[in-house]
């Protein structure tokens, strides 16, 4: 009984700490970047975050529904009302001279922007006289 437990704990710990490791490479963006290259690669997207999860730094392979979920995201572009209250903050935050969290923002909603949206953002940088290359 005793070896058992033993056993059972050390494969619990082992579980616990591998989820950690992948929620914290998760925060580093690690997942959002393994999903836009499975979506440029040119093959099937699954195959891909499958064969190459590891470069980007997660010790778990994601689950399909995750890379569905960021897909359809990507979809649905920011409406008229999201789109509006995403340049107030964006705004705010170049007034703030906050360059560094203004990026972060604009570069966790840019792959979703139509190109219209996309000069509006650019609009908002160049009256701060700054400007927006997403990936940099």
């Amino acid at each position: 009984k005793l070896a058992a437990a033993d056993k059972a704990a050390k494969t619990a710990k082992t579980s616990a700490s591998s989820t950690k490791s992948a929620t914290q490479s998760n925060k580093t963006g690690g997942e959002y970047a393994l999903y836009l290259a499975a979506r440029e690669s040119g093959g099937d997207p699954r195959t891909y975050v499958k064969n190459h999860y590891k470069e980007y730094g997660l010790t778990a392979l994601p689950t399909e529904g995750a890379y569905k979920n960021w897909e359809k995201a990507l979809k649905e572009p920011l409406g008229q009302t999201g789109m509006e209250t995403f340049l107030r903050k964006v705004n705010i935050s170049l007034s703030e001279d906050t360059l560094s969290a203004t990026n972060a923002m604009v570069a966790k909603y840019w792959p979703s922007l139509t190109a219209a949206q996309r000069q509006k953002v650019a609009q908002v940088y160049e009256k701060y006289g700054k400007s927006y290359t997403y990936g940099r």
